[in-house]
């Protein structure tokens, strides 16, 4: 039998991983909105879905800031040498109809973002004015993929783009356990 994502004579080799849980992230963040913590009891997920700590927007004040713009950033993965390829993370979002998150990517160093489109897309569009993006309520930690199948061959770095408007703000945006893996 072949594990879920592979094919016959193929074994799954996992080109990024970041569970939050270490001293050292393998990611950065720009616009000051995202942060690494443990859960806040007050706002958004109660736990993480594994270990103790997780990614997200108002992690520490319970609640990410009137006109919040920011990004979580991996550091650079290598799929030249990848056949297929898929990134999948845990989500939980609490947000306010107009302020959203969406996963942006880029194969050029990041000079050039595109969006990415999850399995299933995004909950709602126009939040990006035009892109779509996740927003409202999702209740539960969600397991999240993307196939980046149009990026094999390239190196890449992944964004968890957050933006929000001035109004009406709540818990955020939270990840865990992302994760690029393939076949080489």
């Amino acid at each position: 039998s072949t594990a879920p994502g592979s094919t016959a004579g193929s074994s799954n080799t996992v080109f990024y991983s970041e569970d939050f849980e270490g001293a050292s992230l393998s990611l950065s963040q720009q616009g000051g909105v995202w942060e690494a913590a443990r859960p806040n009891a007050a706002a958004g997920p109660s736990a993480p879905t594994s270990g103790q700590w997780l990614g997200g927007t108002g992690l520490t004040s319970g609640s990410y800031a009137a006109n919040a713009h920011g990004y979580l950033l991996t550091r650079e993965i290598d799929l030249s040498s990848a056949k297929t390829a898929k990134l999948r993370f845990n989500q939980f979002f609490d947000t306010d109809g107009m302020d959203a998150g969406r996963v942006i990517i880029s194969p050029d160093g990041g000079q050039t973002y595109y969006l990415l489109r999850p399995t299933g897309g995004y909950l709602q569009a126009g939040v990006f004015s035009p892109a779509e993006g996740f927003t409202g309520f999702s209740g539960s930690w969600l397991r999240t993929e993307f196939d980046l199948a149009a990026f094999v061959g390239d190196k890449v770095t992944i964004a968890f783009e957050f933006k929000a408007d001035g109004a009406n703000q709540r818990s955020g945006w939270f990840v865990d356990d992302i994760v690029v893996e393939g076949t080489r």
